[in-house]
């Protein structure tokens, strides 16, 4: 539906300049075309929709943009993120949408920062900040398919999926944050 709507307001804009060009009314028709075509590009890239509607939930706004099937909302405190699985391929994606008295906002892809990386021969972990909030998300690649149960110094909870996806919340993140797989601490360096 995102793209869909997009496309059709970047088309109206084309139609219009051309019949502008095409009945002489305006001057410079090399200006015009410019002015169009950076119009389209910026509508492509800024969630304009956000002037004039709100979502009832952070799913109805991934359901708007993306395609893939939701499977996993984690709640922050200022914003959500929402995890999607594509049924062809089982990859993962995933958004992170801004909470608003009204509802629920688009957002821009820039929106979640990696601020974290750390590799160790069990698992990847990458922790995402949104905008310049608090609000961090945890995403932990198991490598090797043998972690079962995540936990942290805060009592934050974590989801998985499938055999080798976990996915968490953490309201500030810093360099002494820990996560315990099974009992054992996991080196996040």
């Amino acid at each position: 539906m995102y793209i869909i709507i997009r496309m059709m307001i970047i088309s109206v804009l084309f139609m219009i300049a051309l019949f502008l060009i095409k009945s002489g009314k305006l001057q410079n028709r090399f200006l015009t075309f410019v002015c169009v075509i950076i119009l389209s590009t910026l509508l492509c890239m800024v969630p304009f929709e956000n002037l004039f509607m709100t979502f009832d939930s952070a799913e109805d706004a991934f359901e708007y943009k993306k395609r893939e099937e939701v499977v996993l909302v984690v709640n922050g405190s200022v914003s959500d993120l929402v995890v999607g699985e594509d049924p062809k391929t089982g990859d993962y994606v995933y958004c992170a949408f801004s909470k608003s008295p009204d509802g629920w906002r688009l957002g821009m892809g820039t929106d979640l920062k990696k601020v974290h990386n750390s590799v160790s021969e069990d698992a990847v972990v990458e922790v995402f900040r949104y905008k310049d909030t608090q609000d961090h998300y945890i995403i932990l690649h198991d490598i090797k398919g043998n972690i079962g149960n995540l936990s942290d110094a805060y009592g934050n909870e974590f989801y998985k999926l499938g055999e080798m996806s976990h996915f968490g919340y953490v309201d500030g993140f810093s360099d002494e944050y820990e996560i315990c797989a099974d009992g054992n601490m996991l080196a996040i360096d």
